[in-house]
């Protein structure tokens, strides 16, 4: 049986740099987890309290083992937040993507579909597998298609 592979979104709050930057260099040191999700996802607004921590808190999380993904903005409404998901869809890892104005930005690179993108059906599956997406979260609150339909509509 194939191991299961367990991921930590992104952290969703509004904690000062320093809480944050600690919460992650736990997650690398102590954390049972495969993969981690960092950035931020709520608000552009409170990007510039954390930007400085990124470079460091990845090269920590990737030191202890774990893949990193750079997690984009659910709603990027300034030229300052587009540029800013746009920087991380070119860094050459992994990205989660939670605005489709993004994927363009991928040049046909993988990435991940966040739990901020509507997908409601098999199609829209196909869509984004279509475009790069290799794993895709859906909402924890949305009932989703079948789970035996699932692995028929992205392609390995």
């Amino acid at each position: 049986m194939p191991r299961i592979a367990l991921t930590l979104g992104p952290v969703f709050f509004h904690w000062p740099a320093d809480r944050l930057a600690d919460f992650y260099r736990q997650v690398a040191d102590q954390a049972a987890v495969d993969r981690v999700h960092v950035g931020e996802v709520v608000c552009g607004k409170r990007m510039p309290f954390s930007d400085s921590i990124w470079p460091e808190v990845i090269e920590r999380l990737e030191r202890g083992g774990k893949e990193v993904v750079l997690s984009t903005l659910a709603a990027p409404a300034t030229v300052r937040e587009r540029r800013a998901v746009n920087d991380w869809c070119s860094e050459g890892r992994l990205v989660e993507i939670n605005d489709v104005t993004a994927i363009p930005a991928r040049s046909g690179q993988a990435f991940v579909i966040g739990p901020f993108v509507n997908v409601y059906n098999e199609s829209t599956a196909r869509f984004f597998a279509a475009r790069g997406a290799r794993t895709i979260c859906p909402r924890s609150n949305f009932r989703w298609m079948p789970s035996a339909a699932l692995p028929a509509t992205v392609p390995t």
